[in-house]
């Protein structure tokens, strides 16, 4: 097995030397989406030498394998823990924390503009690179309403109706189509293999589809002053969003986007694996050799890699089958 190692940066010092004798374990955690990925440090601090990093103090990480390194990014410390009954000492921190501002609630609205323009004008407002996968940029909308709704919470609202997700990470504003494994520039994530089913344990979850056959999107149509409505699928049950939309396009598109999420199989895959930093969130991976029911490709939700003071160095993914 390769070895495995680690480089930490405290506001842009080293602190790996001094980590190696401290420290107990090391989680990094990626998630696919809104939701923020994070770090936890747990550190021996038996003889309470271990100066406190203050709160809001920058980290950043690499990982490796062998003669490889992945930079996992950059993260600021948000809490500290001390557990009394031992000399721990566990340090939580946040990805790229995104500026107060963008959560701020605000009120204006746009008019005929691309998707690609709108996410460009509200990353340079705070500060953020814009990354808008090239199918999703191109999307016009004729007229957008922001009334008491932060910005961040704008873009989730028009990305989730596009089927995709929305995510201010490392300086930048990603944005990017959901569970299909691509990237924001629209090409696929490079597919990763596990086929040495020796290495791997984990368990595999069937459940039921959901019972909905079509989704409908209701829509405020000017000319004749009445509620529309645009239907995906066939059939019933029917599921109506609550939302109301502007125009039929939209309409269509939400209802599209959230029948797809429900058609989609209850297989959920929850794997372990010697460490390999590579595998992040929203990557593909083709298993084979496994079980039946597991092998085939899969979308990574949710990898957490572990080392630990013991040598145990670890990944574990939440995965889902991917379209």
């Amino acid at each position: 097995m390769a070895k495995t190692h680690y480089k930490v940066l405290a506001n842009g010092r080293d602190i790996s030397a001094v980590l190696r004798d401290r420290l107990e374990q090391l989680l990094v955690t990626d998630r696919a989406g809104l939701a923020a990925d994070t770090v936890m440090l747990a550190l021996d601090n038996r003889d309470d030498k271990i100066a406190f990093p203050a709160t809001g103090a920058e980290l950043e990480i690499w990982l490796g394998t062998g003669d490889r390194q992945s930079y996992k990014g950059l993260y600021q410390v948000t809490e500290l823990e001390m557990p009394l009954e031992t000399r721990q000492l566990i340090i939580h921190a946040t990805a790229a924390p995104f500026r107060d501002a963008i959560k701020s609630p605000r009120s204006r609205t746009y008019s005929d503009i691309r998707f690609g323009d709108l996410v460009s004008q509200i990353a340079a407002v705070h500060g953020l690179t814009p990354v808008v996968s090239t199918v999703l940029a191109n999307r016009h909308f004729e007229h957008i309403n922001q009334q008491g709704e932060s910005d961040l919470n704008l873009l989730t609202r028009l990305a989730t109706q596009m089927g995709a997700v929305a995510k201010p990470v490392a300086g930048r504003l990603l944005v990017t189509p959901r569970g299909t494994g691509q990237s924001a520039s629209g090409k696929a994530m490079p597919e990763h293999r596990i086929d040495d089913p020796a290495h791997s344990r984990g368990t595999l979850r069937i459940a039921e589809r959901s019972e909905y056959r079509a989704v409908a999107g209701r829509w405020f149509d000017e000319k004749s002053q009445r509620w529309k409505q645009e239907v995906a699928g066939e059939g019933e049950p029917l599921l109506v969003l609550k939302t109301g939309f502007r125009s039929g396009e939209d309409a269509a598109e939400a209802a599209s986007s959230e029948l797809t999420l429900l058609q989609r199989a209850r297989r959920h895959l929850s794997l372990e694996r010697p460490l390999n930093p590579a595998l992040a969130a929203e990557a593909r991976v083709r298993i084979s050799g496994h079980r039946a029911a597991a092998n085939g490709q899969w979308i990574i939700a949710e990898a957490t890699h572990m080392i630990t003071a013991g040598g145990v160095a670890t990944t574990r993914l939440q995965l889902y089958e991917a379209r």
